[in-house]
């Protein structure tokens, strides 16, 4: 009889408890909602004083979409895991993506437009799921497995060696677990209290501005945790691998024809694009002449909200949040037209000049080319058009800002020297170095006439 593994238990406790919970919120949504609009009513009253509004919203804005963008395109102009960075952002524009299509497809309101409720926030778009809390379980639980977890697997954390030894024994032969470690106790319990911290005022804030139900944020804590998990075990080691393969496969090809690009990663990427541009249109057509609007929920919305035009609404709004996936995949295009130099041991640069001037020079400028691009399409006029506003100033001025992270940042960061090798397909005419680590040993490979060689 085949012995069940532990962590396959856990996939699948995973697996069905979010079936279950989903199945359960079906029915028991209607009254959570109304129960929890009882209990943020009270709690507003309770904490009425300014500073409590400014200090949820300050918590709750680490995910609004121009802080993120801001805080992702910087860490990723820092960081020398370029290929870990992007195939954690490809995965989160995914996800984001997903959320829309959710609350799309669930289509329920927002406490304040239904209630008494409050609202010290503008948000007018569905509200199940709770998208920040969906998205900040995914964040900070990627920060949390990648910054504090890694003590674990080291072994520096002394109450959870002997669980760590027992659940991995790969790290047993990494990890002499008989000698003395540096113990990282308090430094472990205190970043994760901090993260857990910042996580529960996230979702405890979205119930107090009056912009979701317990209901709400649970279904959102419940996905994104799903999506953590899997990302984790299966999605990572298959993003990375695939970026990988797209550089090595378009090396080859840049090498044997300076204008060739890989047009097989061409033809899938544009057939996806297009799948994942058609859902959405699909969805809102049919869910717009289906769905009616309650004229309460127009009422508190234009109280609360008075500046919110029509396609900052309902299922409106989050169609056009759909066009978060365009980042995807002009990254992904990016990648296929871009030649260059790059390295696949991120980080493994210790000879590494770097400047505080350089650094903060390198910040400014992806920002202002990626988020310029996207900014610009987003103020042009959408002549009250809901397509072109989804087509031009959603998906194209979000497309050319992820072409541009890969395409042109690398470009003007060389014309400015201050590029270096630790840059992701770092611009340089001719040829494409590619180093793969095999056996712990780095192997440094240059690609010429079609052909690998070492050196």
């Amino acid at each position: 009889m085949t012995k069940i593994s532990f962590q396959s238990l856990i996939t699948l406790f995973i697996h069905l408890f979010l079936l279950t919970y989903i199945i359960a919120d079906c029915f028991f949504r209607d009254s959570a909602f109304a129960s929890s609009n009882s209990f943020a009513s009270s709690l507003q009253s309770s904490l009425s004083s300014p500073f409590f509004q400014y200090f949820f919203i300050t918590f709750c804005n680490i995910l609004c979409q121009s802080v993120t963008g801001v805080l992702f395109l910087a860490f990723y102009s820092i960081s020398l895991e370029k290929t870990k960075i992007l195939a954690f952002y490809l995965y989160f524009f995914l996800i984001s993506y997903v959320c829309s299509m959710l609350k799309l497809i669930y289509h329920d309101p927002r406490p304040y437009w239904a209630s008494n409720v409050k609202a010290f926030e503008c948000y007018s778009e569905y509200g199940n799921p709770s998208g920040h809390s969906m998205m900040s379980i995914v964040l900070f639980g990627i920060i949390w497995q990648k910054y504090v977890w890694i003590w674990v697997q080291k072994g520096e954390v002394s109450f959870l060696r002997k669980f760590q030894k027992e659940i991995n024994e790969n790290l047993i032969k990494e990890n002499d677990f008989s000698k003395p470690k540096t113990n990282k106790n308090s430094q472990f319990l205190i970043y994760s209290l901090f993260i857990a911290f910042v996580v529960f005022m996230i979702l405890f804030g979205r119930i107090y501005l009056g912009m979701h139900s317990y209901n709400e944020v649970f279904l959102g804590f419940f996905y994104g945790f799903y999506f953590l998990y899997v990302y984790l075990l299966y999605i990572e080691d298959i993003f990375i691998a695939f970026l990988h393969s797209i550089i090595i496969k378009n090396a080859h090809d840049i090498n044997i024809n300076q204008h060739r690009v890989s047009w097989l990663f061409l033809v899938i990427f544009t057939g996806f694009y297009l799948l994942f541009l058609l859902i959405p249109i699909i969805t809102f057509e049919t869910l717009k002449d289906n769905i009616m609007i309650p004229m309460l929920w127009l009422v508190n919305i234009m109280a609360f909200c008075p500046n919110n035009g029509l396609f900052k609404m309902f299922y409106y709004k989050c169609f056009l949040d759909c066009g978060v996936i365009s980042i995807l995949f002009g990254i992904l295009f990016g990648i296929i037209f871009t030649k260059g130099r790059h390295s696949l041991i991120n980080g493994s640069f210790i000879n590494l000049k770097r400047s505080f001037s350089k650094e903060l020079a390198r910040i400014l400028i992806v920002i202002g080319i990626c988020g310029g691009i996207s900014e610009i399409f987003n103020l042009l006029p959408n002549n009250n058009d809901i397509y072109q506003d989804y087509f031009i100033n959603m998906n194209l001025g979000t497309f050319l800002g992820g072409f541009g992270l890969i395409k042109l940042v690398p470009f003007v960061y060389n014309k400015m020297g201050i590029d270096y090798e630790g840059d992701f397909l770092r611009y340089q005419e001719g040829e494409m170095v590619v180093a793969e680590e095999s056996e712990g040993e780095k192997e440094m490979q240059t690609i010429e006439n079609g052909q690998i060689t070492s050196v």
